[in-house]
Parts: structure tokens; C-alpha cells; sequence
């Protein structure tokens, strides 16, 4: 495993001096630089967040400026190895080299990367510019959901103005980098040992939920049958909706907001090109209470609606890029592979902070909780975590009635 005296290798000068040209707006003489843990008390699950720290001098007055560090796991061997595996980090760098950094120059949605090789990819330092994360054991506010919203249309229509302008779909051009990376159906495979116990954790929390107006083990072999018969044709690219550029990953962790209520994401690893409804969907689900979603669900749909035109227009584009009754109509076809991606993925980030911390320090139980029995570590979250437990069973028993209205 690496120290953090190793990790001052990531970079070398050469690399360095490269990022200063290309994030300074005058030529810079580079003096030095030291790479430290990004202090955000959050551990990354499929990557380690270090800052960059470089000090220069231009026109002889000293001064330095700081970057973000995304890089393969350094401290965690058994982390490094499912990441390697399953090619996550190498996606996410060739989506930066290919195609996001394009996608940056339409809308503003994301930190700039000034800098990108196999093994470490040097971002914009949000946190220096007043961004931060939420508390994830809280709901987000009304603003953020709004700020979030916007955002995510911006995110969005990048790929539609893209598409326009070039006369091409992604997928035509760019099949590595929106190949899927969250869900694997070929056994043997890390993302398919991470769903099996995901969806085995999922439903052995339904059966502690106590939902007796439901035929309990019909549901979970719905459930069951629904991830592994139909969920592979759904995540992939529609043949029916107008698909762009999704980021499949918009949890608090990964959406930071400053004091006016601007948001931009992070951690583009599960990128896929999908309906924007997914996104839209599973924003919400996974940060709002899911019954206030589903209450307000038109109110939401306006607001990202209507940030969508707004920036295609800015561009000289009309709605005719994603009619509006199309995008109503996906999220009906969408709402439940919604519901079972924000449950997949609430079995694991609605734990605290405290343990989700503590078991990317320790390699046994990573390997226990990604691969093996997720339940072990859910099911006691369940019984001793009140946030937790009303958190998923919320989520829960929405896709329950949802599962229990297919039977």
C-alpha cells in the first residue's frame, strides 16, 4: 500500500508545470509542489481525493494555488484490484480525454480538468471556490433541489448540442466511454458479485419492513427476476427515448453547492447514455424523501424542463431536441428501474458516514460488504440506525407497491 510520502510520485515536475499553463491565464515559473489527503472526512469508494498544492512565481511574486486529485485507490489493495477490475477509473479517464472535456465547453456542470493520466486525474479545486457537499443525513433543501435540477439540464443538453453540432449520436463514437460500469450480468465479474449482493441485501430489508397488506416473497422474486430478466435492456442505450450522456451516480457525495445556491457534479466512473429521465429520476429519489417526489413530481419536471430549453436555446436550438411529452413519457417508463437503482445504491449510501469511512479502511470488510454479504452490514445499520433505517424503508416500500402492482 502506498504512504503518503509515495504518493508525492503521482506527479512528477514535468506534469506539474503542465497543469500550471493550463490553469493559470499568464506564463508561471513552477517552484514546487507537494500532494496531501484531500480533507473532506470522506472516503472515496472507488478512488482515493488527494489536493495538489503548487507553488510558482510570475513576474517575480511568489504565490501558490491548489488542485483536486481523483485517483486509483493508493491505500487499499483490495480496492485497487475491483477497481482495476472492472475498469471504473480507467473509464472515467478516457471520458475526460475523449469527450467531457467537450462537453465542459457548452455548459458550465462540472469542475475543469487540467490535467489527465492513467492513474490520477487533476480536477479544479471546488472546495478552494466555496463548494461543498451536504450532510447526507439530511434531505436536500427546496434550493438545492432546484439549484440541483438545473444543473443536471445543463449536464444534459451538453450532450444534445454536442450531437447536434457534430451530426452524431455518442454511442457512434464513443462506446468505451459509456460502456455500463454500475450493473455487470456475466458472472464472475466484480460488478456482478456487487449486484447479487446488493440485491440479496435489498430484499432480505424488505423482509424486515413489516408489510403485511403484500405477499412478501412474490415481491422480492419480482424484484429479483426484474434486475436480472429486464434491468440489462433498460440501462442500455433507448431505442424509443432521445438518450444522452447520464452520470448514474447523483448522490449528495457527488452534487457540491457554494452560499448562492450553484451546483455543479462530480465522479463521472458510471456515466452511461441513457433517457435523461434516469438522472432526473434517481437525483431526486436519492436525495429528497421519495413520498415529497412523488407528490411534486411535475413541479420538478418544470423546472429541469424548462433549464433545458433555456440552454438550448442559447445555442439556437429548440425543444424539438427532447419534446417535452417525450420526456413525460420516459418517466413513466422509467420510474421503476429508478426505484430499483436508488434502492441498490441506498443499501450503501444511506449508511453513516462513520462506517461507510470504516469499511473502505479495512480491506476484509470492503471485500465483505462490496462482494460477499452487504446484509451483515445493512441489516444492523436497519435495526441500530433510526436515519438509515427510515431512509431505505421509505425507498423500500415505494418500490414494494410499485413491484406488488406488476403481480
Amino acid at each position: 500500500m502506498a504512504s503518503i510520502e509515495s504518493i508525492q510520485t503521482l506527479l512528477s515536475k514535468e506534469d506539474c508545470e503542465k497543469i500550471l499553463r493550463r490553469s493559470l491565464d499568464s506564463p508561471a515559473h513552477l517552484l514546487s509542489f507537494k500532494i496531501t489527503k484531500f480533507n473532506d472526512n470522506v472516503a472515496g469508494f472507488l478512488g482515493d481525493h488527494l489536493t495538489l498544492t503548487i507553488r510558482f512565481a510570475t513576474n517575480n511574486t511568489k504565490s501558490q494555488t491548489t488542485y483536486f486529485l481523483k485517483t486509483l485507490p493508493q491505500f487499499n489493495n483490495n480496492q485497487l484490484d475491483y477497481v482495476l477490475e472492472a475498469g471504473i477509473f480507467k473509464k472515467e479517464v478516457v471520458l475526460y480525454q475523449n469527450l467531457l472535456g467537450e462537453l465542459l465547453k457548452i455548459g458550465h456542470f462540472g469542475p475543469k480538468c487540467f490535467f489527465v493520466k492513467d492513474n490520477v486525474i487533476v480536477l479544479e479545486n471546488m472546495k478552494a471556490k466555496g463548494f461543498k457537499m451536504n450532510p447526507k443525513v439530511l434531505y436536500m433543501t427546496e434550493d438545492h433541489c432546484v439549484a440541483m435540477l438545473k444543473t443536471v439540464a445543463k449536464y444534459h443538453t451538453s450532450t444534445l448540442i454536442y450531437e447536434h453540432k457534430r451530426g452524431l449520436r455518442l454511442d457512434e463514437k464513443f462506446k468505451y466511454e459509456i460502456r455500463e460500469t454500475c450493473f455487470s450480468f456475466v458472472e464472475g465479474q466484480p460488478r456482478y458479485k456487487w449486484l447479487v449482493s446488493a440485491t440479496k441485501c435489498a430484499t432480505d430489508l424488505i423482509r424486515l419492513m413489516s408489510l403485511k397488506k403484500h405477499d412478501v416473497d412474490a415481491v422480492c422474486e419480482s424484484f429479483h427476476r426484474f434486475i436480472f430478466e429486464e434491468m440489462e435492456q433498460i440501462i442500455s442505450p433507448s431505442r424509443r427515448f432521445r438518450n444522452v450522456l447520464s452520470h448514474d451516480d447523483l448522490w449528495c457525495n457527488n452534487l457540491l453547492f457554494n452560499d448562492h445556491n450553484e451546483c455543479v457534479l462530480v465522479d463521472f466512473q458510471l456515466v452511461r447514455y441513457t433517457p435523461p429521465c434516469m438522472d432526473f429520476l434517481t437525483s431526486l429519489y436519492l436525495n429528497l424523501d421519495c413520498n415529497y417526489v412523488e407528490n411534486n413530481i411535475e413541479v420538478f419536471a418544470d423546472v429541469y424542463y424548462s433549464c433545458l430549453v433555456e440552454e438550448l436555446k442559447k445555442h439556437g436550438l429548440n425543444s424539438s431536441e427532447l419534446p417535452k411529452e417525450e420526456f413525460l413519457e420516459s418517466l413513466n417508463s422509467y420510474r421503476l428501474p429508478a426505484l430499483v437503482e436508488t434502492v441498490m445504491y441506498g443499501t450503501h449510501i444511506f449508511i453513516s458516514e462513520a462506517l461507510s469511512n470504516q469499511i473502505v479502511a479495512d480491506v476484509a470488510m470492503y471485500n465483505e460488504f462490496s462482494f460477499i454479504n452487504r446484509s451483515k452490514f445493512a441489516v444492523k445499520e436497519f435495526r441500530d440506525n433510526p436515519q438509515y433505517r427510515d431512509r431505505i424503508s421509505a425507498i423500500l416500500t415505494l418500490l414494494v407497491e410499485t413491484l406488488a402492482n406488476r403481480l
